[in-house]
């Protein structure tokens, strides 16, 4: 196990390059002996493997990694910076990069990490189907928001059939007086001409 000198030497490394990027400090822990009975390089060097997770979660992450306290989110870190486990086999638990070597440290640099997926908002439907329309003849300009639901629409109708009714009365009314207007105008000129013959009769 390490010592409380080793592992404050190690939060003191840690302090002063904060911004290491997740490849680097992953190199770092394989490097140090300490954390080998832990995690430790496969014999081939192209590949690690995590023995004990409990242990590495609560003794080595704390140190390396400050935003990173669940086991959970070191895998998907590993995810999101493009390593591969593996499922079967002799070396199943074994984690690889291409570009994550022990004998090749500088590969490291050539690896990235994913962006993290947006999350998509959705806005909720509304049930009833509404528009809008402006008051014109009023000149208020207020927007307003029919509700189109059957009741409505019958109550509607209804209203629409009575509006037609007076509508049709009112146009049989100025039908009528116009027609009386017309016979009414007609009669007037016949008047003075009859009493101009009766005159030239009487002369």
């Amino acid at each position: 196990m390490s010592s409380p000198t080793t592992n404050n030497a190690i939060s003191s490394i840690i302090d002063d390059d904060i911004c290491m990027p997740f490849p680097q400090r992953l190199m770092e822990i394989l490097s140090n002996e300490d954390n080998l009975h832990i995690i430790n390089w496969l014999p081939h060097g192209k590949g690690f493997v995590i023995y004990k997770k409990k242990e590495f979660a609560r003794s080595i992450m704390p140190l390396y990694f400050r935003h990173t306290s669940k086991w959970t989110s070191f895998t998907r870190k590993l995810n999101r910076w493009g390593f591969d486990r593996v499922s079967s086999g002799p070396e199943m638990g074994a984690y690889y990069h291409k570009f994550f070597q022990r004998d090749e440290p500088r590969l490291c640099h050539q690896m990235f990490c994913e962006a993290k997926p947006v999350r998509k908002i959705t806005a909720a439907v509304p049930k009833k189907e509404t528009f809008t329309c402006v008051d014109v003849p009023n000149q208020t300009q207020q927007k307003e928001t029919l509700d189109m639901s059957p009741e409505s629409i019958a109550q509607f109708n209804q209203q629409l059939r009575v509006l037609l009714k007076q509508q049709s009365e009112l146009t049989q009314q100025l039908y009528r007086q116009f027609r009386e207007n017309n016979q009414t105008h007609a009669r007037q000129p016949n008047r003075p001409q009859h009493k101009a013959v009766n005159r030239a009769t009487a002369a």
